[in-house]
């Protein structure tokens, strides 16, 4: 059994919702690459610069595909492919990073 929520607390949350969901990916991304920073400090620069070049890619990507162009969203196609592009960098970093 759930307690009804006011209107002005559904409000305040509806006010919040959109830009939340929008930054939170962005803010993951930047806690990754600090990680990846932390982990691999003092080991092989290449591998350093090729981790967080995937990772600047992967953040073009999105500000690209999704946050420059919100028409985009509701075209299946185009979110095909940009979650196809998403995969496709997912699946390479991770490539990358067992070979290190």
């Amino acid at each position: 059994m759930s307690i009804p929520r006011q209107p002005a607390q559904l409000e305040a949350w509806e006010r919040w919702e959109q830009p939340a969901f929008a930054v939170l990916p962005y803010v993951m991304l930047v806690i990754v690459a600090s990680m990846t920073v932390v982990v691999k400090w003092g080991e092989s620069t290449g591998d350093l610069l090729i981790d967080l070049g995937l990772a600047a890619a992967a953040g073009l990507w999105m500000l690209w595909g999704f946050t420059l162009h919100p028409a985009w969203r509701h075209r299946p196609r185009r979110m095909a492919v940009f979650f196809i592009g998403q995969s496709i960098s997912k699946a390479v970093a991770k490539r990358v990073g067992t070979n290190a």
